[in-house]
């Protein structure tokens, strides 16, 4: 089944969190996808002035993994630190 699982650690952080993948073996930033977590509805992982641990699975074979997010415009926390286990 190919399960991921990722905690994501949160001080003070609004803004979304998105993880994405890829089947090549040298890729070029196009060559990433964005990844649905499960039970989410969209790729992008929302976060409102968090001050958490949340987990996070998903499923799949991947060459590669990366995690992006973007800020919210009155942010003033961020994202501490990512665990990820394959």
């Amino acid at each position: 089944k190919a399960l991921h699982t990722i905690a994501v650690y949160t001080k003070n952080f609004s803004g979304t969190l998105r993880v994405q993948g890829t089947m090549s073996a040298s890729p070029s930033s196009s060559d990433y996808f964005d990844i649905t977590l499960e039970d989410q509805g969209s790729p992008a992982n929302t976060f409102s002035d968090s001050t958490t641990v949340t987990n996070f699975n998903f499923f799949g074979v991947y060459h590669s993994i990366r995690f992006s997010w973007d800020n919210d415009p009155d942010n003033t926390g961020k994202i501490d630190k990512i665990l990820y286990r394959q």
